[in-house]
């Protein structure tokens, strides 16, 4: 039953066991018959057994088949006893992910951690939600500790601060949070994210700088890049010369080669091992001009010409931009970004400390929490040494074995965990490097190839020895000719340089499974079928129809629909339970994309129309869905009704009922006021109209009913929660029974059921309200596949599918197509301002002020070529993991604009028996990546068709077009000057879009950095500037804080205001009331003893201070929302220190109040820069109240004096 590796890695003991598993192999099968044999044969209770699975999948089948051998045991053994309580057991056994584990681990031992036993998990978009908030805090608090250094303090030039960061992203904040987010996650992938922030950026500290670069890990990636291509070029001239030897018309030509060819094998053998001596020789001169040339052969001569001039010397060129300047220069360099790094890495730090502080207020952890905390509890740092705690040596002694399946995308973390909880010999880790495909999800597979490389073999270890490998090649998934098809490719492009594997002889699929049977005359060749869209015999306008007609990828997908309905119709699947040959049923056939992304719908669109059931398990993510996209439309008008695309989706819907022409008519001829005001205005006018027609009547009943239901549901949306509220949108607006009456029916309403379900999860926050659901909803679309839509098809219906190929992965079906396969590479990581890798760290840009530009520096170069790599590597054992999904036939598509031009360009050089790694390291498509295999393809494997697009168009056939211009005109009466106008209301660019686009509402922090960043644009006069606080709040101040920043003075001093007995005017009285803060904890002495006392006290005997001390009516501490268009489109929010009621005022006005701790001498300039800020708050107050304020007062705590403003 078992080989004779599977047996081994079956029963081998004693050993950390690498199993390398290709696709196939029963490597799954092999885990779960060694943790039955562990437990029944050698008598190991269940629950000393862990193991770690990738999916909770997985896990429970594991359990299941556990389950199903100890009942089998029961009938046969005699120690009934102990099989009994392996069943007892099975429930509670560390068969489990990483993350159960994990949280296992926590809730059992939360009090090692000082966390509340009854935390939540923050879902995705909950955690996205709070670093973005977290993330606005701390840049909030870098702005007012910029500003207040800058107003007493020279400026050190030398210092960076926000602006210079700033000048990174050219000068846009949210690129800049975008960024910091994006390296704070990926940071999260190690077991200590902020000691590789530290080590990252200490590349930067060369102390060194007579150093050759290439000593450096960054310096030799470039080297090494350059090199490899010096030799392709070299390999490329050598070819011409082959090509032109003896050719006497051509001999300048071939000394010119042979003199490029030599200056090629120099720079290569004097630039081993050195930046500078490469730099020095790309710097000489040493190429030739092109010779003359007087012959017949044009093509060839021009052949010649091209690579000389636009390759080599094109690409020398290039290369002298890579390697610019000397080792010395660019470490100088080097050090300049040094300074910029480490303000980052305080922002990351701030970043960090406010995140976990907004996680800890609502008792809730986020993923990457469940395996920080766990290995917190596993692993204690000594002296920067990392040594095992008491809980982790005692689940080492209590794990037997420690179990890893699909290790190849195992994370750094996770390693670290596992590695805790294991002896030095127990651990069993499964798995292929071929089919590591989870970077996205930080895997390394590195920590999977390091043991591959240093474990021996397990025929040649002795038994001392803790390590071993064993090698599982054989298949018994695919037909021997699907294998060798698969591994003639892969022997060619696979290397360790492309893929991390070097697929030799050793790691080629070898057909395990002998039972298959061919069908006579049937072929079971892998196809390649090419799609050429240049045109061939048929007519122009025939053609340039059918190509008009369709989107590019549709066409392949033509092509596709005919193939499956060929197999379905004619080719024959072996049973293998039956043991005999039936025909192929949809149900047989998957079709891979690398991403559904639009061209699944093209996909569907296609097969549909050719009567293929087909279902896409992706084709639209939830929130793209027509059904919840209305909903959640309908939604943002009840949150703010001037939104004018949401608001005309919702009245041309079910919802509304409107009519297009309706729309044209309310719309009117006031095209620049909002849309809502339109409503309201035709409303009006048409109540007030002595006689209206027909159609206006029906336009008014519309719009009554409309605006009924927009107040109706504005009441519902204070009374209810979300959910309630979705579910009578959906009962009192007909949805359900009008989608009930469309296609896809059970599809949609399941849909709109998940949207509530969402809305459920949602309820469990602290703000609930609707808008607070919006944002939330709008989070969810910014994340990929943050929710599917709703599965209404069985696993056992006859479609065709359509899926991912990371979906597919463990998957097998007996014919896959593989489509789209010259879609480009993703190569867009490499992209940002800053950029992280695993081992070279973080790379960023070079500021130079005095020209005003920045530039990659040499790390981050360095980074973007080994991402490069990294993604192409991924890239390929992507194809690797699509075709070995195949059991009986492998299919490939392609489309390209020109196969000749094509072929013409491809280049294809050979390093032994495979294709030259720098090579394939330039292709950028999987296409690229086969056809170079194609050459001189093995015909008993491959069958090799180019078809002409135009060839398709005999096989379609054309469903009836509508011209909807004509159909519209036809309904509703209009004219075409009419048809016209509807299109220009309809194209219309609303002038007044910052009210759709504006927030629903802005903090008082987001004005003030809208008028900062209105200053950093030009105005460096910044006294203007508003400057609205947020609530002071002792939330985020460290009550073991030893040096006390400005920012938290002030903080302090705030806190201390809102909250003091204004009767309080001895020096004494307040000591009394300062010790009783410490003594309960509020405040530390040491934070206290940072306030100015005085300042308090001449505030508390201030005349402002007696006049709240004789007022009636005294509020501290108000928060506000309102809106005023004047000053943003947004609700503004806020919280004003203090207002009170002047006795002595007859008219009873307010008194506004704010207290200011600036160290700035000049009260104009104080009154000058919070003015705007207080005009707000007084317009803000008159609002909500409908009482003046008669006086706004700054109270400067720094001159101890009232400011009038």
């Amino acid at each position: 039953m078992w080989t004779k590796e599977q047996k081994m890695a079956i029963e081998k003991k004693n050993s950390n066991i690498l199993v390398s598993a290709s696709a196939g192999s029963g490597k799954t099968a092999v885990l779960v018959e060694r943790v039955i044999s562990t437990c029944i044969k050698e008598k190991v209770d269940i629950d000393k057994i862990l193991v770690v699975t990738f999916t909770n999948a997985s896990a429970i089948e594991l359990k299941e088949r556990l389950m199903s051998a100890i009942y089998k045991a029961l009938e046969t053994s005699k120690d009934v006893k102990f099989l009994k309580r392996q069943l007892n057991l099975i429930n509670r056994a560390s068969i489990t992910t990483i993350h159960s584990f994990c949280l296992e681990l926590i809730r059992s031992n939360f009090y090692n951690l000082e966390i509340d036993p009854n935390f939540r998990i923050a879902d995705d978009v909950e955690s996205k939600l709070l670093k973005s908030k977290a993330i606005q805090n701390v840049i909030e608090k870098k702005y007012q500790e910029y500003n207040e250094k800058s107003k007493y303090l020279k400026k050190n030039e030398s210092e960076i601060n926000l602006y210079d960061i700033l000048e990174l992203f050219s000068g846009k904040e949210e690129s800049l949070i975008e960024e910091i987010l994006k390296i704070y996650n990926y940071s999260l992938s190690f077991p200590y994210p902020f000691e590789y922030l530290k080590n990252s950026i200490e590349k930067y500290n060369v102390k060194d700088l007579d150093k050759d670069l290439y000593e450096f890990d960054f310096g030799k990636q470039i080297v090494n890049d350059t090199l490899g291509d010096i030799n392709i070029l070299k390999k490329r001239a050598e070819l011409l010369l082959k090509e032109i030897n003896g050719m006497e018309d051509f001999l300048k030509y071939f000394d010119v080669l042979q003199d490029d060819v030599r200056i090629l094998e120099s720079i290569l053998i004097n630039s081993k091992d050195s930046w500078d001596k490469l730099y020095q020789e790309l710097n000489k001169d040493a190429f030739k001009n092109n010779p003359r040339y007087s012959g017949q052969n044009v093509e060839l001569k021009e052949k010649l010409m091209h690579f000389r001039t636009k390759v080599l010397k094109e690409s020398i060129k290039k290369m002298k931009l890579s390697i610019y300047a000397t080792s010395n220069e660019i470490l100088l360099q080097n050090a300049s970004v040094y300074k910029y790094l480490k303000y980052l890495y305080d922002i990351l730090s701030d970043l960090d400390v406010e995140y976990k502080s907004l996680k800890s207020k609502k008792n809730v952890i986020d993923f990457s929490d469940i395996e920080h905390l766990a290995l917190k509890l596993l692993v204690k740092n000594t002296d920067g040494k990392y040594e095992k705690t008491e809980i982790s040596k005692s689940l080492s002694e209590e794990f037997y074995e420690v179990y890893t399946d699909e290790y190849q995308d195992t994370s750094y973390v996770q390693e670290a965990i596992l590695n805790a909880v294991s002896k030095e010999d127990n651990r069993f880790m499964v798995g292929d490097i071929k089919q590591s495909i989870y970077k996205f999800r930080q895997a390394m597979p590195e920590i999977f190839n390091n043991k591959y490389t240093s474990y021996k073999s397990a025929y040649d270890v002795f038994d001392d020895d803790k390590n071993c490998k064993i090698i599982l090649d054989k298949n018994f998934r695919s037909k021997k000719i699907v294998l060798d098809s698969i591994n003639y490719i892969f022997e060619k492009i696979m290397s360790m340089q492309n893929g991390d594997s070097d697929y030799n002889q050793s790691e080629t699929l070898k057909a395990g499974n002998l039972e298959y049977k061919d069908y006579e005359n049937q072929s079971y060749k892998t196809e390649l079928n090419i799609i050429d869209l240049e045109k061939g015999n048929e007519t122009n306008d025939e053609f340039d129809k059918f190509i008009e007609d369709r989107k590019e990828y549709e066409i392949e997908a033509e092509a596709i629909a005919i193939k499956i309905q060929d197999l379905v119709d004619n080719f024959k699947i072996y049973d293998m339970k039956l043991g005999e040959f039936r025909k192929t049923n949809y149900k047989d056939i998957v079709i891979l994309l690398r991403s559904v992304k639009d061209k699944s719908v093209s996909l569907e669109k296609v097969l549909k129309e050719h009567k293929i059931p087909v279902f896409s398990d992706q084709a639209s993510s939830l929130l793209e869905s027509d059904e919840v996209r209305l909903v959640i439309s309908f939604l943002k008008v009840l949150d703010n009704p001037l939104q004018d695309i949401n608001l005309a989706s919702v009245m041309y819907s079910i919802i509304g009922n409107f009519s297009l022409d309706e729309l044209v008519y309310i719309r009117g001829n006031q095209k620049k006021i909002n849309f809502y005001y339109n409503i309201i205005e035709a409303k009006k006018e048409l109540e007030e109209k002595e006689k209206i027609t027909e159609f206006e009547q029906k336009v008014l009943e519309k719009i009554n009913n409309f605006v009924g239901l927009l107040n109706k549901f504005n009441e519902y949306k204070h009374i209810f929660s979300i959910s309630e509220l979705l579910t009578r949108i959906y009962k009192e607006t007909n949805l359900y029974y009008q989608f009930a009456l469309e296609e896809n029916s059970g599809l949609k309403k399941a849909n709109l059921n998940i949207l509530i379900d969402i809305a459920i999860k949602f309820e469990g926050n602290e703000n609930k309200t609707l808008s607070s659901y919006i944002e939330y909803i709008d989070n969810m679309k910014n994340k990929a596949d943050s929710v599917s839509s709703a599965k209404t098809i069985g696993e056992n219906e006859d479609v065709t599918r359509i899926m991912t190929i990371h979906k597919s992965k463990g998957l097998e079906f007996p014919i896959v197509i593989l489509s789209d396969t010259n879609k480009k590479y993703n190569l867009r990581d490499k992209s940002s301002t800053i950029i992280a890798h695993h081992n070279l760290g973080l790379g960023i840009n070079v500021v130079n002020k005095e020209l005003g530009i920045t530039y990659p520096s040499i790390i981050k170069r360095s980074i973007s070529s080994l991402i490069d790599e990294e993604t192409r590597s991924e890239e390929l054992r992507m194809l690797y993991v699509a075709l070995t999904r195949a059991k009986e036939k492998l299919i490939i598509y392609s489309t390209v604009k020109n196969y000749d031009k094509f072929k013409d360009k491809e280049m294809v050089l050979y390093e032994g028996q495979k294709i030259d790694p720098y090579i394939i390291a330039k292709n950028n498509s999987y296409f690229q990546n086969i056809h170079m295999c194609m050459k001189s393809y093995d015909s008993s494997l491959f069958e090799l068709n180019v078809i002409k697009a135009g060839e398709l168009i005999n096989n379609i056939k054309e469903d009836e077009k509508v011209d909807y211009r004509d159909k519209f005109e036809k309904e509703s009466g209009y004219e075409k000057e009419d048809a016209s106008s509807v299109e220009q209301i309809l194209k219309y660019e609303y002038p007044y879009k910052n009210y759709v686009e504006a927030k629903r509402r802005i903090g008082v922090s987001d004005l003030k950095k809208e008028s900062i960043e209105n200053s950093v644009s030009g105005d460096k006069d910044t006294t203007n500037a508003i400057n609205i606080k947020d609530k002071y709040s002792l939330e985020n101040v460290n009550l073991l804080e030893k040096k006390i920043s400005a920012t938290t003075r002030g903080t302090i001093t705030h806190f201390i205001l809102q909250n003091i007995d204004f009767n309080i005017r001895k020096n004494e009285q307040l000591e009394e009331y300062l010790n009783d803060l410490i003594n309960k904890g509020v405040l530390s002495k040491e934070q206290l003893e940072s306030v100015d006392k005085d300042s308090i006290i001449k505030f508390l005997n201030s005349n402002v201070a007696e006049k709240i001390r004789n007022s009636d009516y005294v509020r501290r501490e108000e928060e506000f929302i309102f809106k005023d268009e004047d000053i943003s489109f947004s609700q503004i929010q806020g919280i004003i220190d203090l207002y009170f009621v002047d006795d002595s005022d007859s008219d009873k006005n307010f008194v506004l109040l704010d207290f200011k701790t600036d160290r700035e001498k000049d009260e104009s300039v104080i009154a000058r820069r919070y003015k705007i800020q207080l005009d707000i708050y007084a317009k803000a107050l008159e609002k909500i109240t409908g009482k003046k304020v008669s006086k706004k007062i700054i109270y400067s705590l720094y001159l101890d004096k009232e400011i009038l403003v």
